[in-house]
C-alpha cells in the first residue's frame, strides 16, 4: 500500500503544481471572489433559457459588482449548440461611484462526449469589458475556450478544467488567457454546487487575476 501511496502523491503534486501558477502569488496581482446562480429551463426539444445573477467582489471587498444575466440556446444538432447573451452590470467604487454597463454576446459550442468525459469547444463574439471597467462597443472579442468535464463513477462530484484566449479584434491580438480548475457536487439532476478557480494571464502586461467563483446550479426539467 505504501508504493502505491507514494506514486499517487508525486502525481498529485504535479498536478497541483502545473493549475496553479506561480504567478498567482506575485504583488502585481489581484483576488477576487464571485458568487452566482444559474436557473435554466427547457422551453421545447431544441431551445432552452437561462437567467444568470452574480455579485462580484474585489480589491478586499471594497469593489463591488452585481450582474444579471439572460440567455437563450438554440440546439440544432445534438453536439451543436447556438446562444445569444444579454448582461446587465452595476459597478460601485469604494468611493461611491457607480457605472452601469450591458454586454451582448453571441455563442457556439461543439460538445463532443467520449466515455466518461465531455469535450466542450465554445466560440463567443462580446463587447467584453473588465471588471469595473467602462463599457467600449467599439471594442469587441473574440474568445475561444476549450473545456473538458469528467463524469466520475459512482460519484455525485464532477471535476472541469478550461482554457480561454481573449482576442481582441480592435488590436488584432490575443492579450489574455483564463485558465480555470474546478468541480461541481451534484445533489440530483436539478440542484448542483459548484466551486471554480480562475486564473487570469494578460500576457503583455505584469498583471494577473486570481478569481474564486462559488455557484448554485437549477435546472427545472
Amino acid at each position: 500500500m505504501r508504493q502505491k501511496t507514494k506514486p499517487r502523491i508525486f502525481w498529485v503534486g504535479i498536478l497541483i503544481y502545473l493549475i496553479v501558477p506561480v504567478n498567482s502569488f506575485a504583488q502585481n496581482n489581484t483576488w477576487e471572489l464571485w458568487t452566482g446562480a444559474t436557473v435554466s429551463k427547457k422551453m421545447t426539444g431544441r431551445f432552452k433559457i437561462s437567467i444568470n445573477p452574480e455579485f462580484r467582489f474585489a480589491e478586499q471587498f471594497d469593489h463591488k459588482e452585481w450582474r444579471l444575466e439572460t440567455g437563450v440556446d438554440y440546439l440544432p444538432f445534438q453536439f451543436l449548440e447556438l446562444g445569444i447573451n444579454y448582461r446587465f452590470s452595476s459597478s460601485h467604487e469604494p468611493d461611491g461611484d457607480k457605472t452601469n454597463s450591458h454586454t451582448f454576446s453571441s455563442d457556439v459550442r461543439f460538445k463532443y462526449p467520449i466515455q466518461r468525459f465531455k469535450i466542450e469547444a465554445r466560440g463567443r463574439f462580446t463587447n467584453y469589458n473588465e471588471f469595473g471597467e467602462p463599457m467600449d462597443f467599439k471594442n469587441p472579442y473574440l474568445r475561444y475556450r476549450l473545456k473538458m468535464e469528467y463524469d466520475l463513477p459512482n460519484s455525485k462530484f464532477r471535476p472541469m478544467t478550461s482554457v480561454e484566449w481573449f482576442h481582441q479584434l480592435s488590436e488584432h491580438e490575443i492579450n489574455k488567457i483564463r485558465y480555470s480548475v474546478g468541480v461541481d457536487y451534484r445533489f440530483n439532476k436539478k440542484h448542483a454546487l459548484g466551486a471554480t478557480y480562475h486564473y487570469q494571464d494578460y500576457l503583455k502586461k505584469e498583471r494577473y487575476r486570481n478569481m474564486v467563483e462559488l455557484s448554485y446550479k437549477f435546472k427545472f426539467n
